[in-house]
C-alpha cells in the first residue's frame, strides 16, 4: 500500500550546515502490520515518518500511497489523502484542550465531511469503547491522565477507519503500565491496518513489532521481520486483588473485604455510616482514603498482575471494519469541512474562538472606524461633483478662453464672434471678466436687518431663453425677473431666510432686488416666477438685459466689460456642435458643464491630497494593528491550528475560520461604529443644516457608504487572515514545530 523509493530530504539545503536527514531510502511497507522505525535521537526516524505521513516536504524520490504516486510535495492532494486515509498518534497527544473527549474524537469525522450526527456518534462511541473511555465521553481532555489522553488520541486516529496509522513515540510520555495498555491497543490495530511507529525504545520495538527498520544518520542500516520477545512492566495504577492477602469480615447486613499488601502495619480504623442507601466513610487514624468508582482511573482487578497481562494480550479483540468505509459514505463532502458562511455562524456562536477579543481591541476597532468614516466623508465632500459647486452659467453655455494677446486683438475677436454666429444653434454671445461671470441678487425685504441675502445668478435675456415655470409666472413687464430653482434654493438656505418667514418657493415670489441697472431712481426688479432650470440662470426682460450690456463695450453690440476681456460666453441650443466646430480654429473651447466638471474634479483632488494621504496612513495603521492582533491571536492558537492540519483540515478551512471570526468581530465593532458615525454626519448635514453657513466638509452618499462598508470589511478580513494565509504556506509539521511540540 505504501512505498517510498530513493527518498531524500535535506535540512539547510545547499548551505554550509547542510544535513542529509533522509538519505536515498527505499522501503515497501506493505498493507498491514506493525512496522517500527527504530534508532537513536537525530537519526531521521521522525522526519521520515512525517514525510511518509504527508505532513512534510521531501527533496527527491517518490512516495506511493495506493494508486497515487508523488514526486514532490502537493499540499492540496496531501491534505485530501491525510483527511481520509491516515490517522495520527503523537507523543504529546495533540488534543484540543477546550474540547471534550467526544468532540476530540469526532473532529476528524467532521473535517472529513460527515454530516449525519448519528453516524458520527456511532463511530465515536465505538472508537472510545475500543480504548476503554466510552464512559468519559463528556469529560474535558485536560481532566484526564496522560495514558487516558493518549487513548483519546488513538480513538481519534481510528474513528475514520484509516488505511494507515502513524504513531510518533506514542508511549514517550507514559509510564510502563500505560505503555503496556497503549501498545496492546496499537498492536491489535495492526492486525487489520498498517501501523508505522517511531520509537527509540528497543524493548518496545522487539516485543510488539512485526518488522523493525533501523536508521542511522538518515540511512536504513537494518530492515528485518521481528520475532516478539517478552515485555515486562509493573502496573502501579490498578490494584490486582489476587496479589494481596484477603481478610473478610461478615455481619448480618454487611460484608467487608480487606486486602493487605503486608508492606507495613497500617491498621484499618474507619467510621462507616449507611444512610438512605449511601455509604459515608471517615478515617480515624489519619490514613489517606481513595474512593474508587466506575469513573476512577484506578480499577480493582480480580486477578494477579501477571495473569491479567496475559489475558489482556489474549482477549483484547476489536475490528475497525465495524467503523465502515468513508469512501462508501454518500454523506461525505469532497470540499472543506467549513466554508466562510459556516465560519461566520460559528464565530458568532463562539464555537471557533481563535481570535482573543480584548476590551482594548474593541475600543481600537471602534475608534479607527470612526476616524476612517469622517475622513472618508471629508474626501467625498471634496470629490463629489455637483453642478452647483462649479457651474456659474447656464447649462447651454460654451466658454472660449482668450489669452492676453488675443483679448487685445479686435480682429481676432470679431472673427470668433462671426464664427460662433455661423454655427447652427447659436443664440447670443457676450464677453465676461473672470470676476463678472454672474451678478449678485439682493433681497430688499431684509435691509432692515442690515443683512441682505446675497445669491448668485447668471443673467439671460428672457426673449432668447425659454424655461418651464414651476412657481409663479413668466415675465410680463420690464421690472420683473424669473429665477431658477437653484437660486431659489440658495435663498431658502440662507440663515436669514427662515427668521423672516421665507421657508418655501411661494414665499420668495414678490421679493425684489436692488435696481440691476444701477441707474439713480430706477425701479427695483421683482421676482415673479421660479423656473425648473438646473443652473444659476436668472431671466430678466430684454430691456433690462440690454441696459446691463450697454455702455463701454469691448465686443461691440455683444456684451459688456469694465476691464480686459478674458473670454466669451456663447449661448447655444447645440453645445456639442458648437464645441466641435470652434475647436477646429480655437484651442481653448470648453463645455461649461462637461469640461467644468473635469476641471473642478481635478482641482478638488489636488486640494484633497492631504486628506487622502491622512486616510491612507490611518488605513495602513489600522491594517497593521489588525495584522499584529491577528498574528498574536494566531500564535496563541497555533497548537489548535496544527492539530486541525494534522488531522486533515485543509488550508482553506483554517483560513475560513479566521475570516469568519474577523467578520463577526468587525460586525460587533466596526459596523456599529460606522453606522453611528454616518448617522452623526447626516445629522450635522440635514438637521443642523451646516451647509448654509459654509460648513459642508463632510458628505455621505449611498455609493460612498457602500464603498466604505466594503473597505472596512475587506480591510479587516484581509489583514486578519493574512498571517494565517502565510502560515498555511507551511507544512503541517512546520506548524507543529512552531508550537515546539
Amino acid at each position: 500500500m505504501i512505498k517510498v523509493e530513493h527518498l531524500n530530504k535535506y535540512f539547510n539545503r545547499r548551505r554550509q550546515n547542510e544535513y542529509h536527514v533522509i538519505n536515498d531510502i527505499t522501503i515497501d511497507f506493505g498493507d498491514k502490520g506493525l512496522v517500527t522505525i527504530f534508532g537513536e535521537s537525530g537519526c531521521g526516524k521522525t522526519t521520515l515518518l512525517n514525510v511518509i505521513g504527508l505532513m512534510d516536504k521531501f527533496d527527491s524520490g517518490t512516495i506511493t500511497i495506493g494508486d497515487d504516486t508523488f514526486k514532490k510535495y502537493q499540499p492540496a492532494k496531501f491534505d485530501e489523502i491525510r483527511n481520509k486515509r491516515i490517522g495520527y498518534i503523537f507523543q504529546n497527544y495533540n488534543l484540543v484542550a477546550t474540547k471534550s473527549v467526544y468532540d476530540n474524537v469526532a473532529l476528524p469525522l467532521i473535517i472529513v465531511g460527515i454530516k449525519d450526527k448519528e453516524e458520527i456518534d456511532k463511530k465515536v462511541m465505538y472508537a472510545l469503547k475500543v480504548v476503554g473511555l466510552d464512559k468519559f465521553k463528556k469529560r474535558n481532555v485536560t481532566m484526564l491522565s496522560g495514558g487516558q489522553q493518549q487513548r483519546v488520541a488513538i480513538a481519534r486516529a481510528i474513528a475514520k477507519n484509516p488505511d494507515l496509522i502513524i504513531a510518533d513515540e506514542p508511549t514517550g510520555n507514559l509510564d510502563s503500565a500505560n505503555t503496556f495498555e497503549i501498545m496492546n491497543i496499537i498492536k491489535e490495530i495492526s492486525k487489520e491496518r498498517l501501523v508505522i511507529l517511531v520509537s527509540h525504545e528497543r524493548s518496545i520495538a522487539e516485543h510488539y513489532s512485526d518488522r523493525v527498520i533501523e536508521l542511522k544518520d538518515g540511512i536504513v542500516v537494518k530492515d528485518y521481520n521481528n520475532v516478539s520477545s517478552s515485555y515486562s512492566f509493573s502496573d502501579q495504577r490498578n490494584i490486582y486483588l489476587k496479589d494481596y492477602e484477603l481478610n473478610t469480615q461478615v455481619s448480618d447486613n454487611s460484608s467487608l473485604n480487606i486486602y493487605d499488601d503486608k508492606k507495613n502495619d497500617t491498621k484499618v480504623d474507619l467510621d462507616i455510616v449507611i444512610r438512605n442507601g449511601e455509604i459515608y466513610i471517615k478515617p480515624k487514624s489519619g490514613s489517606k482514603v481513595h474512593l474508587v468508582d466506575e469513573l476512577s482511573e484506578t480499577k480493582f482487578i480480580d486477578s494477579s498482575e501477571k495473569e491479567f497481562a496475559e489475558s489482556v494480550k489474549k482477549n483484547q479483540n476489536f475490528s475497525l471494519d465495524e467503523l465502515g468505509e468513508l469512501s462508501s459514505n454518500s454523506k461525505v463532502k469532497k470540499t472543506g469541512y467549513i466554508n466562510f458562511f459556516k465560519a461566520i455562524k460559528n464565530a458568532f456562536s463562539g464555537k471557533n474562538r481563535f481570535l482573543k477579543r480584548l476590551k482594548f481591541t474593541f475600543v481600537a476597532f471602534i475608534l479607527t472606524t470612526v476616524i476612517f468614516t469622517f475622513n472618508l466623508a471629508s474626501i467625498v465632500s471634496k470629490v463629489k461633483v455637483d453642478k452647483k459647486q462649479f457651474l456659474n452659467t447656464s447649462v447651454n453655455t460654451v466658454y472660449v478662453s482668450l489669452s492676453n494677446q488675443e483679448s487685445k486683438n479686435q480682429e481676432y475677436i470679431d472673427e470668433l464672434v462671426a464664427r460662433a454666429k455661423s454655427i447652427e444653434g447659436f443664440k447670443e454671445i457676450r464677453s465676461v471678466e473672470t470676476t463678472n461671470a454672474y451678478l449678485g441678487i439682493r433681497i430688499n425685504s431684509f435691509y432692515q436687518a442690515n443683512r441682505p441675502i446675497n445669491v448668485s445668478g447668471y443673467l439671460v435675456d428672457n426673449d432668447k431663453y425659454s424655461t418651464k415655470i414651476i412657481n409663479g409666472r413668466d415675465i410680463s413687464g420690464d421690472n420683473e425677473m424669473v429665477i431658477s430653482k437653484w437660486v431659489a434654493e440658495a435663498i431658502l438656505k440662507d440663515s436669514f431666510a427662515k427668521p423672516y418667514g421665507i421657508v418655501s418657493f411661494d414665499d420668495i415670489l414678490g421679493l425684489d432686488t436692488a435696481a440691476l441697472t444701477g441707474e439713480p431712481g430706477s425701479a427695483p426688479v421683482i421676482i415673479v416666477g421660479i423656473c425648473d432650470e438646473e443652473s444659476p440662470v436668472t431671466k430678466v426682460s430684454h430691456n433690462i438685459y440690454a441696459a446691463l450690456y450697454d455702455g463701454t463695450v469691448t465686443i461691440p453690440d455683444y456684451g459688456y466689460s469694465r476691464g480686459e476681456v478674458t473670454g466669451v460666453f456663447i449661448e447655444t441650443t447645440n453645445k456639442e456642435l458648437m464645441v466641435q466646430e470652434l475647436k477646429k480654429n480655437y484651442q481653448r473651447v470648453y463645455d461649461t458643464v462637461k469640461d467644468g466638471k473635469k476641471t473642478y474634479f481635478k482641482e478638488t483632488i489636488e486640494k484633497s491630497m492631504r486628506t487622502l494621504i491622512a486616510l491612507g496612513v490611518m488605513t495602513l495603521a489600522l491594517a497593521l494593528y489588525i495584522l499584529l492582533f491577528s498574528r498574536s491571536s494566531m500564535f496563541k492558537k497555533i497548537k489548535d491550528i496544527g492539530i486541525l492540519r494534522t488531522v486533515g483540515a485543509k488550508r482553506s478551512d483554517v483560513i475560513n475560520i479566521f475570516a469568519g471570526e474577523m467578520f463577526s468581530l468587525t460586525t460587533v465593532t466596526s459596523l456599529i461604529a460606522y453606522i453611528a458615525s454616518t448617522a452623526v454626519i447626516l445629522f450635522l448635514k440635514f438637521r443642523l443644516n451646516l451647509g448654509v453657513i459654509g460648513v459642508s466638509i463632510f458628505e455621505i452618499t449611498p455609493l460612498s457608504f457602500i464603498i466604505g462598508l466594503f473597505l472596512i470589511y475587506g480591510l479587516n478580513i484581509f489583514a486578519g487572515v493574512l498571517p494565517v494565509m502565510t502560515l498555511m504556506g507551511k507544512t503541517p509539521i512546520d506548524i507543529i514545530k512552531k508550537y515546539d511540540i
